[in-house]
């Protein structure tokens, strides 16, 4: 099959945050998952609880804004049940140790830790889709879903993520510090907000706050002194001059995919195949066969069809 962009109308091509993550991680995974729309099939506990999790954040959040969850509520029960209908009928493997007993009691920590909130709640899983520019006579929209909107007391405004991990370091705080996707959605919402003022969003994006949740494997150990559930939220801070940045080399990274695809090459990053997100890559079984039977390989039932949802009309809670 000839690798063929999807494109809305012709020339509109729609990219998310995450899309544009992959064209600069590998582009042979890029073209495996976004073009042929292939991914690896399969439970995965950090994936999936890591997905769980959000839900159940996502309803704290929509449900009560800065308040806190009262223990024996309703909300917590609907909570605990978004983790485990997350994990409704996977097998996970018996070594797994992110389960859904250790997703609530997580769950529970949470919401012991961060009580009432010091923020108010802006809007809750809201869509962007935005202009991002033109490249090669193609128009490129970004489009993308961040967690939250939250206001500080002092009237700043910050994209808010949720992100499960399973340790903490030095490194991750370097890692997000200089994010792409979390500027993507700073950059993305203040140009939402010049081209739609009639929503009422705020004009300026002050940075990124990261609610991570820190969950390491359990141990019996003596030796072991981290502790098991760890939160953080670090804060940062983004110039215009860093988002105008970051817009200036997505559109030049798009600009490189676009020639892959005109050119029907894409190069592999042998960098990636064992760092993929700290795991080795979902596609290295498939590079590691001739180039004429690895489309026979993602179509086999190791992969399943990647879905994605259509554009959504950007809303506030």
């Amino acid at each position: 099959m000839t690798p063929k962009l999807s494109l809305l109308g012709g020339d509109t091509l729609v990219i998310s945050p995450s899309q544009l993550e992959e064209i600069k991680r590998c582009p042979r995974a890029w073209l495996y998952r976004y073009i042929f729309r292939r991914v690896k099939v399969g439970a995965h506990g950090a994936r999936e609880g890591g997905k769980a999790f959000d839900a159940a954040m996502n309803m704290r959040y929509t449900k009560l804004g800065s308040s806190p969850v009262l223990a024996g509520s309703e909300l917590e029960h609907a909570m605990k049940q978004a983790i485990d209908d997350g994990f409704a009928g996977l097998d996970l493997p018996l070594e797994e140790y992110r389960t859904p007993v250790l997703y609530k009691s997580v769950l529970d920590a949470y919401n012991q830790q961060w009580g009432r909130e010091a923020f108010e709640v802006v809007g809750v899983q809201v869509p962007l889709a935005v202009p991002l520019g033109v490249v090669a006579g193609v128009q490129v929209v970004l489009q993308g879903i961040p967690d939250m909107l939250v206001r500080q007391p002092d009237g700043q405004v910050y994209v808010w993520d949720s992100k499960t991990m399973n340790d903490w370091s030095d490194r991750k705080l370097v890692e997000w510090e200089n994010n792409s996707q979390t500027k993507s959605y700073a950059w993305g919402f203040q140009e939402l907000a010049r081209l739609h003022p009639e929503l009422g969003l705020p004009e300026r994006i002050a940075g990124f706050m990261l609610n991570a949740i820190i969950i390491r494997k359990p141990s019996d150990s003596p030796r072991v002194k981290l502790p098991r559930i760890e939160f953080r939220r670090p804060v940062f801070l983004y110039t215009q001059e860093q988002l105008e940045e970051w817009r200036t080399d997505a559109l030049a990274w798009i600009g490189m995919a676009l020639q892959w695809v005109a050119n029907d090459h894409f190069p592999q990053n042998e960098k990636s195949c064992a760092n993929h997100y700290g795991k080795a890559c979902p596609y290295l079984g498939v590079c590691t066969f001739p180039k004429h039977q690895r489309e026979m390989i993602l179509g086999s039932d190791e992969y399943g069809d990647y879905e994605k949802g259509p554009l959504q009309s950007p809303t506030l809670i």
